[in-house]
């Protein structure tokens, strides 16, 4: 029940997401519909819920008053708090290391292996998840589209624990869009995130992955690439979609794994960047 200390809570917070516990959480955000609409929006969710789907059903809602508003394209916005439940997991997205000239080269390095560390841990749980969850993935966002909804594919609108497997986020209106083409890519995206993190330092970036990672980085994604394929084999998506993307993903592989640099060799390389960029100043 979102009860009005709950509702001023999240009205007054500046956080869109704000966790009461274990559970729940409050969710202060616009949905890509008219307040007329949003009963309707809001009952799908629930109905997803209630087919089996992974996914944070809305409990409780409020408007905020005053916030309906036209966002391009004619797609009416209501912004409101809501009270959610907690998707079980963690959603997976890699960050840039934005690094200054100015920065210590083994401070930027600590960053950087902290955050491909994480990387790797979250790929590697995901790509011993078994092909029945694999299997789900395709099975509950087609059915969510099926019900008159569609999946935001921001790699932070999905969460993944063991247990669980994929749950979704955060959906919104069907607003008549085809995805069938993009849908192979959107799929990777929520397995992937957007890839792994790397160092951007001035004009120039480090892209390789160190040698010492190069191998768990390779298992892990092509183990999970191979239970995606299977997936989009048993739900008959079509190949000429889901083909390119793979292709795509397995040169990303072969582009990271091209250049073999060691963490010994990470200083210098990190070092030369610096300087040309000084140069250029």
């Amino acid at each position: 029940m979102l009860t009005d200390e709950l509702y001023e809570l999240g009205l007054n917070s500046n956080k869109l997401y704000l966790p009461l516990n274990d559970k729940y959480c409050l969710v202060t955000k616009a949905m890509p519909v008219t307040d007329e609409m949003l009963e309707e929006y809001i009952a799908n969710i629930r109905k997803c819920k209630k087919l089996g789907i992974n996914i944070a059903s809305i409990l409780d809602y409020r408007f905020i008053p005053g916030t309906t508003s036209n966002y391009g394209e004619n797609i009416n916005y209501s912004k409101g708090v809501y009270l959610e439940e907690r998707a079980k997991g963690k959603s997976f997205n890699s960050e840039i290391i934005y690094a200054k000239l100015s920065d210590n080269i083994e401070d930027i390095i600590n960053t950087y292996l902290i955050k491909t560390n994480e990387y790797l841990e979250e790929l590697e749980l995901r790509s011993k998840a078994s092909q029945e969850i694999y299997d789900k993935l395709i099975r509950d966002y087609l059915e969510i589209e099926k019900n008159n909804l569609v999946v935001d594919p921001k790699p932070t609108n999905f969460y993944f624990s063991e247990d669980e497997g994929y749950t979704f986020i955060d959906l919104i209106g069907n607003n008549n869009y085809d995805n069938s083409e993009f849908f192979p890519r959107y799929i990777m995206g929520i397995v992937y995130g957007y890839d792994r993190p790397f160092v951007f330092m001035g004009n120039d970036t480090f892209y390789g992955l160190p040698k010492e990672y190069q191998d768990r980085f390779i298992i892990a994604y092509e183990e999970s690439l191979n239970k995606i394929v299977n997936a989009f084999k048993k739900y008959k998506i079509k190949e000429e979609y889901y083909e390119i993307e793979v292709n795509r993903r397995l040169g990303y592989v072969k582009n990271v794994t091209k250049e073999i640099v060691s963490l010994e060799e990470m200083p210098s390389i990190l070092e030369d960047i610096r300087k040309r960029n000084t140069m250029k100043m």
